[in-house]
């Protein structure tokens, strides 16, 4: 009822996918609140590829998926809903790298913290400006720009000719 309360308030909607891979449905089940209004699924048999909803999103949720670097490239916040991190480190798959260095906002483990942290950034869209946002996107990106495929080429053709 709180996120529906915040959705409501801020005129948003939250769209979800859940992992492919996922394996228990035991910890947190937003399916059950799927009406269309405002929740919204997301899911691999309604979209395929999850970097179009990215594109069109104001904010992105995530626990620990990657996918949240494709919001960092395209400037979008980002956080980090680690409800089960303590389970996930010690019972599941581990943790790769520092959650708190690799995120570039708090990484909230408590559904009334992530709500607060929502509707700070939904009122002052403060994420993006800040210092801790730069430095994160530094971590993952020499480039931001649209020359990317112009350096594959030209390292392609670099390769070719010190072949020859």
């Amino acid at each position: 009822e709180n996120l529906k309360d915040l959705l409501i308030k801020n005129n948003a909607i939250l769209g979800f996918r859940m992992h492919y891979f996922r394996n228990s449905n035991s910890l947190f089940n937003l399916e059950d609140f799927i009406d269309n209004e405002l929740f919204f699924d997301l899911g691999h048999n309604t979209i395929n590829e999850i970097s179009a909803a990215i594109r069109c999103s104001d904010i992105v949720i995530t626990d620990y998926s990657s996918g949240y670097i494709d919001a960092l490239y395209l400037n979008k916040p980002v956080f980090s809903f680690a409800y089960d991190l303590e389970n996930y480190k010690n019972n599941q798959d581990g943790i790769l790298c520092d959650l708190e260095l690799a995120f570039p906002s708090k990484v909230v483990t408590q559904f009334d913290n992530l709500l607060d942290e929502l509707e700070i950034e939904l009122i002052s869209n403060r994420q993006t400006n800040s210092q801790k946002y730069k430095d994160t996107k530094k971590i993952f990106f020499k480039y931001i720009d649209n020359a990317n495929s112009s350096r594959v080429l030209d390292k392609i053709n670099q390769i070719l000719q010190g072949a020859q």
